[in-house]
C-alpha cells in the first residue's frame, strides 16, 4: 500500500470515527430529551404539550452532564387549579443517568410563569369563595379588583386597584393604592379589611415545587413570574 492509499484509509477512519460520535451525540441527546419529557407530567404537572431541549456538547452527553435543559409548556396545570398558560424553565448543570432515565443534580433552575387572566380569575375564585363576584383585571402595571366582600354585615360593591409585590419569595400580594364603594372613596377600615382579604393572591407553594419569585409583571390580559424554582426536593420525593 502506497504512501498516499495509508492516508486515504486514515481519513476515512477519522471520518467514520467522527460520524460515529455525532450520531452517538444526536443519540444521546433525543434520549435525554425524550426521558426528562416523560418526567414532566408527575415532575410538574400535565400540560397540553411540553417542549425539552438539551444544550450540550457530544462530550457532555457522553459525560451525563448537561450544561442547560430548556423546558417550554403550554397550558399546564399545577394544584390548586392553577392553569399556567406558557411555562419556561431552565436547568442549568444538569447530571443525568441514562441508565434509570432519572435527573441526579441540578446546579440551579430559573422559571418564568405566565397566567392569564382568566385562569387567575378561577384561581382566586377557588381560593376565595367567601367574597362574592370578585374579578381581577390585569392592566399595565397594575389591576382593577371588584367584589362584594362582607364587611359589617353588609356586602358593598367595592372597586380597587392595587399592584402586585412579592412577599417572602413566595407569596403575591396586591397593595391596593385606592378604593370605591357606591363611587364615592372607600372607608379606610373596608379597604384594609379588603385587601387583608384578598392576600395573598398566589402563593407559588400551590405551585407543587418551591420557588423562591424574583419578581412579578402585570401585563393587559396576563401576569408573568419570574424566579428559581428547587426542583431537586421534588425529583427526591418522587411522583
Amino acid at each position: 500500500m502506497g504512501k498516499s492509499s495509508g492516508t486515504v484509509v486514515v481519513l476515512v477512519l477519522v471520518a467514520a470515527i467522527a460520524i460515529g460520535y455525532h450520531v452517538a451525540g444526536n443519540y444521546a441527546r433525543d434520549k435525554v430529551e425524550k426521558s426528562v419529557a416523560e418526567l414532566l407530567p408527575s415532575l410538574i404537572g400535565p400540560a397540553q404539550s411540553y417542549r425539552v431541549e438539551v444544550e450540550a456538547s457530544t462530550g457532555q452527553l457522553m459525560r451525563r452532564h448537561l450544561r442547560a435543559i430548556n423546558i417550554h409548556g403550554d397550558r399546564v396545570s399545577l394544584p390548586r387549579n392553577i392553569v399556567v398558560d406558557r411555562l419556561d424553565v431552565r436547568l442549568q448543570g444538569v447530571d443525568f443517568d441514562a441508565k434509570t432515565s432519572s435527573v441526579r443534580n441540578i446546579d440551579n433552575a430559573e422559571f418564568d410563569a405566565t397566567l392569564l387572566e382568566t385562569n387567575l380569575n378561577n384561581y382566586l375564585t377557588g381560593l376565595y369563595p367567601e367574597i362574592e363576584e370578585m374579578k381581577i383585571r390585569l392592566m399595565d402595571g397594575y389591576c382593577d379588583f371588584s367584589a362584594r366582600p362582607l364587611f359589617a354585615g353588609l356586602r358593598p360593591n367595592l372597586r380597587a386597584q392595587a399592584v402586585l409585590e412579592i412577599g417572602e419569595g413566595r407569596f403575591v400580594n396586591a397593595r391596593i393604592s385606592k378604593a370605591t364603594t357606591a363611587g364615592l372613596p372607600a372607608p379606610s377600615p373596608l379597604r384594609q379589611y379588603f385587601e387583608q382579604q384578598i392576600n395573598p393572591i398566589l402563593n407559588t407553594a400551590d405551585f407543587g415545587f418551591d420557588t423562591t419569585l424574583k419578581s412579578v409583571v402585570v401585563q393587559p390580559g396576563l401576569v408573568t413570574l419570574s424566579g428559581d424554582a428547587h426542583l431537586m426536593g421534588r425529583l427526591r420525593a418522587g411522583p
